[in-house]
Parts: structure tokens; C-alpha cells; sequence
């Protein structure tokens, strides 16, 4: 007797359920406990191929900056959600989910994390899920969340898109209270927002149309005299949510211009092994002085072109590297 045909191989993923699909996944396939937070709106969710908590991150996504840990004891979670005795599920950005529940004051605690930073999602009584937010958890310590998981993702909406994400120095740490401003590409009236960072280093920009390029970039706290690094993206139609990670550097600047003029314009220029190339253009004080803030590492020369052309009046080349909070620049001549 013949043996029948064997049955078809199908494949389930994250995509067959809308409201998993419409956010940025950081870790891909979804871990136990991804699937079973996703299963409290749908059973499909049951039949995703499923991964360890535990296990190190693995993304195609390449537009999060890589990650720095700091070594101790294990940190805590604690926030707020919509409905008591509901799952909240936590992920971490270097790999791994943690679910957990809230309690009858609608309040959950998650301990046992690394340091690092995470993003933490709940759903209401109907199912609907809420936008997530992100917080930094510090070895040894307990991180409370600034921000109640109450945003519900309105799935009908067709530009109910947010951008967000965290803005950290170099050294990994959360920046608290940077400036975050983005912009439409084309047309700023499209959309311009500024919006500061949470003690986390996180920030959200919301009501964010979809199909439309955007820069956008970070100022340290209190400094707006300060380089800004633009980082360029879209954001797609099938995202809910668009994740951006922001680097800021403290290092500065510090100068002194003799001249005549009151306020000379000058360049700021990297030296390259294939060359040189302006990238910030500033201006001094009254007084000739300035001071540019969150220069990146590299080697530079700060440059002035005189009225009229000629010869650029140039600095000498200087370096700016790790443990440099303040760097003078030096001239060749007054």
C-alpha cells in the first residue's frame, strides 16, 4: 500500500500577525518569550519557530550602533502599564526577551537583567498592543521607566508612525536631556521636531508620516554651538515603529580668531589619508573666540578663508581622541 504524500512544510513568522509586523524586531527569530506575549492576541503566534531568551543577537538591521556593556550585578525593571494582571514583555538589545505581568496597581518589576539598554512593550484588556519604550538599565541598580506604556499602536490609523530610539555618549552611557531634532529631507514644514531624551537617553517623536525621507541628529545638553551628525533614513509604510540609536561625543572645541572682523566664518576640516574635507562650518563670538561641541574622534584643522581669496589662514593639525574633554586650537600665525 503506498504511503501518502507527506504533508506541506508551512512557515510562520511574525508577518502573518499585524500587529508583531509593524514593529522593528531586534531579535529575529522571536524568542519563547516574544511568541507567547504575541500569543495573547493570536494563536498564530503559537506556531512561530522559536529561538533561546538567551541567545546573542542576531539582525540584519544595521542601523543601530553596536552596543557597550558594562560588567556587575545583574539591574532591574520597574514601570507602569495599562490593566493589571496583563504581560509586559522586555527585550534587550543585545539579545534575549523577558515577559512579565503586572500586578493589581497595574505595575511590573523584571529583575535579573545585564546593563544595557532595553525596550519594553504591554497590551491592554482588547489585545491591542502599546508603542514601546525604551529605558537603560545600569548594573546593580533598578530602572524605572519615565514614560507609562499607554500609547496604543491604532492600527487603522495610516500615519500613526513614531520615531524613537536612544542617544548615548561614546562610551555607551545614556545621554539625559540631549536635544533630538528631526527633520523632513524636502520640506521642513512637513514635518520639524525637537523633542529632549528621558534619564534613559531615550527619546520618541510621534504623528511621524510614513513614505517620506528624514534626517535627524543630537545635540549634547546645553550645548547648541556643537557639530551635528546627520543620520539619514525613510521611513517605511509597513513600520510602526522606526528605531534610530544617537551617538554624542564630549569632546570641544576651543579657539581664538585675531581679526578685524567681528565674527569670521570658518571651516572645520578632517584629515583624511586621501585627503582633506570641510565638514562644519561656524562662526566666532564678538570677541573672536568659539567652541564647537560633540566633534567626533579623528584628526582635524580648523580654517578661515580671507575676504577676496588668497591663502586660507590654517591651523595646526590636531587630534582628537579618547579621555580629550577640551582641545585648543593652535595657529600657524595671529
Amino acid at each position: 500500500m503506498p504511503c501518502p504524500p507527506p504533508l506541506p512544510q508551512v512557515t510562520v513568522s511574525r508577518l502573518d500577525l499585524p500587529e508583531a509586523a509593524g514593529f522593528e524586531p531586534w531579535q529575529d527569530p522571536p524568542t519563547a518569550s516574544q511568541r507567547l506575549f504575541f500569543a495573547a492576541m493570536s494563536p498564530i503566534a503559537l506556531f512561530w519557530p522559536e529561538a533561546p531568551d538567551d541567545r546573542p543577537l542576531h539582525s540584519t538591521l544595521s542601523n543601530l550602533l553596536p552596543t557597550f556593556y558594562r560588567p556587575g550585578d545583574p539591574g532591574t525593571a520597574r514601570g507602569f502599564a495599562l490593566h493589571p494582571f496583563l504581560p509586559v514583555l522586555v527585550e534587550s538589545r543585545s539579545g534575549g526577551a523577558w515577559l512579565g505581568w503586572t500586578t493589581d496597581a497595574s505595575e511590573f518589576e523584571l529583575d535579573g537583567l545585564p546593563a544595557g539598554p532595553y525596550r519594553a512593550r504591554a497590551l491592554d484588556l482588547f489585545g491591542r498592543v502599546t508603542y514601546a519604550s525604551g529605558f537603560y538599565v545600569r548594573a546593580g541598580s533598578t530602572a524605572t521607566l519615565a514614560t507609562r506604556l499607554w500609547a496604543k499602536v491604532d492600527l487603522d490609523e495610516p500615519d500613526s508612525r513614531e520615531v524613537m530610539g536612544f542617544v548615548r555618549w561614546e562610551n555607551g552611557l545614556p545621554a539625559e536631556k540631549a536635544i533630538v531634532i528631526m527633520q523632513n529631507s524636502y520640506n521642513f514644514r512637513k514635518l520639524l521636531k525637537r523633542v529632549e531624551t528621558d534619564e534613559h537617553g531615550f527619546f520618541r517623536i510621534a504623528d511621524v508620516p510614513s513614505g517620506e525621507p528624514y534626517f535627524v541628529f543630537a545635540l549634547p545638553p546645553a550645548q547648541n554651538e556643537a557639530m551635528r551628525n546627520f543620520e539619514h533614513f525613510g521611513v517605511p509604510s509597513r513600520l510602526r515603529e522606526v528605531w534610530r540609536e544617537l551617538t554624542l561625543h564630549p569632546h570641544q572645541l576651543t579657539g581664538v580668531v585675531a581679526d578685524s572682523d567681528p565674527k569670521p566664518s570658518l571651516q572645520l576640516v578632517r584629515i583624511n589619508p586621501d585627503g582633506e574635507r570641510a565638514i562644519w562650518s561656524f562662526h566666532t563670538d564678538s570677541s573672536g573666540r568659539f567652541t564647537i561641541a560633540n566633534v567626533p574622534h579623528g584628526r582635524y584643522r580648523v580654517q578661515r578663508s580671507p575676504d577676496g581669496g588668497g591663502e586660507p589662514n590654517r591651523s595646526l593639525p590636531f587630534e582628537v581622541g579618547d579621555w580629550q574633554s577640551a582641545i585648543t586650537v593652535r595657529w600657524t600665525s595671529p
